[in-house]
């Protein structure tokens, strides 16, 4: 269900962006984060890999404290470029995206194939650790659900 609500979510967002000017973009995404979905869902079709959508706000103290002691690890930062294509929405200039991608509250990262089935969510501040384990989790689960010799659907 989680998948069709995205999905439908998803295409539905990405039709009325065809009609509207781009939103905004997250002022403090880490390096190499991109800030917008609809590229990074590109992306992450190309690649196979799953996206990392992390949604915060530049008034959310939670969301600082994420994004300079965990996203920002060395260890962490490589591990998402790796493995992940990675997104950072600001919660106030993309509640439509917050609201398909059912954010409750912020920070929140929301994990996604490159079909757009959730295969995970982190809700809150978590440590590189146990954010790694959480991630880890998601990225092995789409392993297990993903082809092994997966391509990039034909445009």
């Amino acid at each position: 269900m989680a998948r069709i609500s995205i999905c439908f979510g998803l295409t539905a967002f990405a039709l009325s962006l065809a009609f509207a000017p781009a939103s905004g973009h997250a002022a403090d995404a880490p390096a190499g984060w991109q800030t917008d979905i609809y590229a990074a869902h590109q992306a992450s079709l190309k690649t196979g890999k799953p996206m990392v959508v992390v949604v915060g706000a530049e008034w959310c103290h939670f969301c600082k404290k994420l994004e300079n002691e965990t996203l920002v690890d060395p260890t962490m930062a490589g591990y998402i470029g790796a493995n992940f294509v990675p997104v950072h929405l600001d919660f106030d200039q993309n509640k439509p995206i917050a609201k398909v991608l059912e954010i409750q509250s912020i920070p929140s990262t929301v994990i996604l194939s490159p079909e757009a089935d959730l295969l995970g969510r982190v809700d809150g501040f978590q440590v590189p650790r146990d954010y790694w384990e959480r991630l880890e989790d998601a990225r092995e689960l789409h392993s297990k659900v993903s082809p092994a010799g997966y391509t990039a659907p034909a445009e």
